[in-house]
């Protein structure tokens, strides 16, 4: 599954980010946004430049507790 998301923080390879759009949550069956605060951590594997308030797009393996942003 792919999400967008913003960058709230970052620490080293860790990135702390929030959901994208709530609209987009509306249609997805996954429990991995429904919580209520929608933030979540992803690795930056790929050392890939980011800032905070950056949007990027993570990808979240099925079954993961993890995301890696691409």
């Amino acid at each position: 599954m792919y999400e967008a998301g913003k960058v709230l923080k970052i620490n080293n390879k860790i990135i702390s980010l929030k959901c994208g759009k709530p609209e987009q949550c509306k249609s997805c069956s996954s429990t991995f946004c429904n919580v209520k605060d929608k933030r979540f951590k992803a690795l930056n594997s790929n050392n890939l430049e980011l800032n905070v308030d950056d949007s990027v797009e993570v990808y979240i393996s099925p079954g993961k507790q993890y995301s890696q942003v691409l």
